[in-house]
């Protein structure tokens, strides 16, 4: 996830973008998501997230877990283990382009054994892990999921210098699959429009699917399910629930002043207005413990009246402001101060540990204590138009060395807070700052979510388990 003090936001109306015509061979498909317990690469997101890059002191594998598909690259086959992330908008795998005296025990993708691989000239700079780029060439292959969805000119980033161990043998997880907006990639610098298209997109536009959409579902066992090219009905079914859509948050992107004297009108218009992350309006927060916090309190200029919310599926914590996590904890505590305690070697941004028995309905939290979020769901601030994204407070309580929440001793909450940033010269705050918030697995488990890439909106439905 990127850093950039140059984007506003702008909530837009729902599109009504009509489907293009399509063949009749398309198709959905749902494959597991496979929780990773042994991954680094949610450890090292959330420090290039929050410009943090010191050395972690601990390596708990809960919180650096992530969510895995299999996909496969090239032909014939080449599988890898990949990270399912809806805040970046990349595809990059470990590669065997580098010295061979490297060799490494797990997944490489070796570019001369595809036939259909073609090379790039474009060089691959992603992501910045403990100080060192990781670097490497975009190619050009083709890429399958579940088997049966398969993209032709699929760019993929080809990692080709990894001394800094973000991949290691004991890891289950070799890459990224992003499923953000093409923006995304533009935006980080990959100016050419051939190769900033995310997969999940490439298969929309190359009529691969059946539906614009794909879904998310986790359960309650540490798995889950990722839909692509329609809605599991089951899961509303099960449930007994319905979609309720709220629109996606635009952004307008600031380009240099000589560049805009050089751009037609019409061009930098389409540059001003683009979609980067699946993030829709957060209005307010409010719980059945008393906190309650208005998000357009955030703003001192009163421009505004919600605040972004983040959907980022490769995160394991959820993330909000140091001031809003220290409040939530001090209400839902009140007189019991020693039951959590803020711990700034925790990971990459420091998180609250709390007392394992907040994990237990019956114990410390009353049966229904929860925490909610209220997102807009229309395109003005509205609150009978809102769906209230609750989430139980026992689910927020992740045990960390035990499975069993009941067993456990060391318990850490799964709102955790972003470091505070200063406020830009235009009066803007950095992006992924102090002032953002992420929703991640920890509170996306409570919901349904359906991502909808022509008329950009996400759709949720409640997965509530008290």
């Amino acid at each position: 996830m990127l850093l950039c003090s140059s984007i506003t936001l702008a909530l837009l109306a729902l599109s009504s973008t009509s489907a293009s015509a399509v063949p009749e061979t398309l198709s959905r498909i749902t494959v597991p998501l496979v929780r990773n317990y042994n991954g680094q690469l949610a450890q090292e997101k959330r420090s290039l997230r929050f410009d943090k890059r010191q050395e972690q002191q601990q390596d708990d594998s809960v919180l650096n877990s992530e969510f895995l598909i299999e996909i496969e690259i090239g032909e014939p086959s080449q599988r890898f283990n990949v990270t399912v992330d809806t805040a970046s908008s990349q595809l990059w795998v470990p590669s065997t382009s580098e010295a061979q005296t490297q060799r490494r025990s797990y997944e490489q993708f070796n570019a001369t054994a595809s036939s259909t691989f073609k090379p790039s000239q474009v060089p691959f700079t992603m992501i910045d892990y403990k100080g060192t780029q990781v670097n490497g060439s975009y190619g050009v292959d083709t890429v399958t999921l579940g088997g049966s969805l398969k993209v032709d000119q699929q760019v993929v980033g080809l990692v080709n210098d990894r001394d800094n161990q973000i991949f290691t043998e004991q890891s289950q997880n070799y890459g990224v699959i992003g499923f953000g907006f093409p923006g995304l990639n533009l935006l980080s610098g990959n100016t050419r429009r051939d190769h900033n298209i995310p997969v999940v997109f490439n298969l929309l536009y190359n009529n691969v699917i059946s539906e614009p959409v794909f879904s998310v579902y986790f359960d309650k066992e540490g798995a889950g399910e990722l839909s692509i090219g329609g809605i599991d009905e089951s899961k509303l079914k099960e449930n007994d629930v319905k979609l309720t859509y709220a629109p996606v948050l635009a952004y307008h992107v600031k380009q240099p002043p000589e560049e805009e004297q050089q751009k037609k009108k019409q061009q930098q218009q389409q540059l001003q207005t683009t979609y980067l992350y699946w993030v829709v309006a957060g209005l307010r927060l409010d719980s059945s413990f008393g906190y309650e916090y208005d998000f357009s309190s955030d703003d001192k200029k009163k421009t505004i009246a919600y605040q972004p919310l983040i959907l980022d599926t490769g995160s394991a914590l959820s993330y909000a402001p140091r001031p809003v996590v220290d409040d939530i904890i001090a209400s839902l505590i009140q007189k019991d101060t020693d039951a959590a305690k803020y711990d700034e070697s925790l990971f990459a941004t420091g998180a609250y540990t709390i007392d394992c028995s907040y994990g237990i309905p019956a114990e410390k939290t009353k049966d229904k204590d929860f925490i909610q979020f209220n997102i807009a769901t229309g395109s003005d601030r509205d609150d009978e138009k809102v769906f209230k994204l609750t989430v139980p407070i026992h689910q927020l309580v992740i045990p960390l060395d035990n499975d069993d929440v009941k067993e456990a001793k060391t318990c850490v909450f799964g709102i955790a807070p972003v470091p505070s940033v200063p406020e830009n010269e235009d009066g803007g705050r950095a992006f992924a700052s102090g002032g953002s918030y992420f929703l991640g697995e920890s509170v996306l488990r409570s919901v349904y979510t359906v991502y909808d890439m022509e008329q950009y909106r996400v759709g949720f439905a409640s997965l509530l388990s008290f």
